[in-house]
Formats: structure tokens, sequence, C-alpha cells
């Protein structure tokens, strides 16, 4: 799911903790708030320190193309790619 990929992005980032915790209790996590995307979105933080490490690149177009491959991966067995 979405937010466990964000927890493999940026396992330190305490608003994707304290969002993946608070899932955990609800059964839906959806609306959400512009605000909290881009707390929690690693999309919305091509920008950010800890998601270009992850990506390996601080090219906003490279972090977003290394996201989506590793987001289209996710989950299938493989565990979270790095």
């Amino acid at each position: 799911n979405n937010l466990k990929f964000a927890a493999a992005v940026e396992p330190e980032n305490p608003a994707i903790q304290a969002k993946l915790h608070w899932s955990q209790s609800t059964p839906s996590t959806i609306p959400s708030t512009i605000a909290s995307e881009l707390d929690t979105n690693p999309f919305m933080r091509v920008d950010h320190p800890a998601v270009q490490k992850y990506a390996g690149s601080a090219d906003p177009v490279t972090v977003m193309a290394v996201l989506r491959e590793k987001k289209n991966s996710f989950g299938l067995g493989a565990g979270p790619a790095k």
C-alpha cells in the first residue's frame, strides 16, 4: 500500500509513522489533505533529502522516475526495492 511504500522510502519520517499507525485503526485513509500528502507522499517530496537519498539522485525528474519504478514493483514478493 502507499503508506508502506512511503515508510520504505522515508523510514525516519515521523508524519509517515504517525499516519501508518493511524491507518491501522481506520478502514479508509481517504480523503486526505494536501498538507498531509506533502508530509507523507514521496511523489510530492522529490525535493527532500531523504527521498533523494533513497532515489540516489537530487534531480527531481530522476527521483520521480526511480520512485515510480520502485513503487511499481513494491509488494510483489521482492519486498521494498532499494
